[in-house]
């Protein structure tokens, strides 16, 4: 009667651990427990089939991954057979007369736009291995696509990361987290599965594994800087990828590689908030897009001096270094830079000059000190621009050209940011001046309260910055 008792109470506990959990806010929109041996349902997933990527080892083929007692089995083997694609002067694919390796790389059909990827998987660390969980953007080319690794295992270490694209094709701007396994304290590890989750929804992507907040990205500032994917990858519907690389880039030596190695995961499950996502607009990283959807509300206004009617001109300080600034006369804001932690030393400073300037007494040059900082104009109490079009300035630098990321951001009193890259607003890193043209209209767009602005307008910068580096800024306006 006892033994029967404990078997009736296993199987009660083993049908409640595989039941998908619940989440207050969010409903399961799709889920995979894979209870049925056999291959992968080809109606929810596809397969790769080749060498595909990063130089590594395996060729993918969808007989490697198949479904056993309830998990799915990426399965890598070492064998040897003819390189179907093999050709001479080829790519480093065709290349290779044979394939000496075996894996899968598995994808679902379907995709989401937000919401909650959980994953639970067991996975090995060994040398040479690459297992990942990963999501890719259904509209662009990568890495302007948009990329999300809930999971990625080499160098003996787990990587949470996401990457959008840069103004380099296939060159990624990336958000690396990479924890070394010793930081888990569990020599087991590989041993047992854990949960790998996204939670994702309009204003960021944060990764967990069991539990534990490894990577959160900020979507105000993923933006892509070329018109080869979306305006921001992570504003549009995502795919989920499972798979098992050998070598390659990062994966290491093959030398001491156990095989046949196995990547098991227990069940993938995709859950959606209960709440409606608000969407977001961005300025348009395409200009012929940023003409139709916003010049048409800009009325065009000759600009002569600071007397010419509906202009309201940036007063010079003669104080100006972290020291009240006037957007009118006497109001009370601030311009500053950053201090560097631990120390009294600003990370950068604001400098007056005469002998270069666009109009007034004085041009303002701004000298980094430390490899970062923001040039930020910050109200006491918020200003409303709803009144104006257009918010204007000028701006110069050489070295700007070296910078990944130079772009001007506002920001409301609750926090909404919008940032836009000065190439695409007017300016250009040839050490001339350039008049640099903000739409308000834009900044409304982007779901921006104009009417209630915190921080006016930032200098924003970051990759390829050296101390040293500089810029200029000189008449800063509105404009009826």
């Amino acid at each position: 009667m006892r033994i029967a008792f404990l078997f009736l109470l296993f199987i009660i506990s083993t049908f409640a651990e595989n039941k998908p959990k619940e989440y207050e806010g969010f409903k399961l929109v799709w889920a995979d427990e894979f209870e049925k041996d056999g291959g992968l349902n080809e109606k929810e997933w596809g397969s790769e089939v080749g060498f595909k990527r990063n130089f590594e080892m395996q060729w993918y083929q969808k007989e490697n991954a198949y479904c056993k007692d309830g998990k799915l089995i990426i399965e890598g083997r070492k064998e040897k057979k003819p390189n179907p694609t093999s050709k001479a002067n080829g790519d480093w694919r065709q290349n290779r007369k044979f394939i000496n390796y075996t894996s899968a790389c598995v994808f679902t059909k379907k995709s989401w736009q937000y919401g909650r990827f959980e994953v639970r998987a067991k996975i090995k660390t060994e040398t040479g291995l690459w297992p990942a969980i990963w999501t890719l953007g259904v509209e662009g080319e990568w890495p302007s696509n948009g990329e999300v690794d809930l999971m990625e295992y080499y160098d003996h270490s787990i990587l949470a990361n996401t990457v959008f694209g840069t103004s380099n094709r296939w060159q990624g701007n990336w958000k690396t987290v990479k924890k070394k396994m010793e930081f888990f304290k569990d020599e087991k590890f590989d041993e047992k599965f854990h949960v790998w989750r996204m939670d994702w929804d309009v204003n960021s992507i944060k990764i967990y594994l069991d539990g534990k907040l490894l990577n959160e990205t900020d979507l105000s500032r993923t933006l892509n800087r070329t018109s080869r994917g979306p305006v921001n990858p992570f504003r549009q519907p995502h795919y989920l990828l499972l798979n098992l690389a050998f070598g390659g880039k990062s994966g290491g030596s093959l030398d001491k590689t156990t095989f046949p190695s196995k990547y098991e995961i227990d069940y993938v499950r995709i859950y959606q908030s209960t709440k409606p996502q608000p969407e977001k607009k961005v300025y348009a990283r395409n200009p012929q897009e940023s003409t139709k959807n916003y010049l048409a509300h800009v009325k065009k206004i000759d600009f002569g001096t600071t007397t010419v009617k509906g202009i309201k001109p940036f007063y010079e300080s003669k104080d100006f270094f972290n020291k009240k600034i006037g957007w009118n006369k006497d109001s009370d804001s601030q311009l500053y830079a950053w201090k560097m932690k631990g120390t009294n030393k600003e990370s950068a400073s604001i400098h007056k000059v005469a002998n270069t300037k666009v109009e007034g007494l004085n041009a303002h040059q701004f000298i980094l000190h430390s490899s970062w900082s923001r040039f930020i104009l910050e109200m006491k109490n918020s200003v409303d621009l709803s009144e104006y079009k257009l918010l204007k300035f000028s701006a110069k630098s050489n070295d700007a050209a070296n910078w990944e990321d130079f772009a001007f951001v506002a920001e409301d009193e609750k926090g909404s940011e919008l940032e836009i890259l000065l190439d695409e607003i007017g300016f250009k890193a040839d050490g001339k001046w350039h008049e640099c043209t903000i739409q308000i209209q834009a900044l409304k767009a982007a779901g921006i309260d104009v009417s209630r602005l915190k921080k006016l307008l930032q200098i924003s910068w970051q990759g390829g910055v050296k101390v040293g580096h500089s810029f200029y800024l000189d008449n800063v306006h509105l404009v009826k």
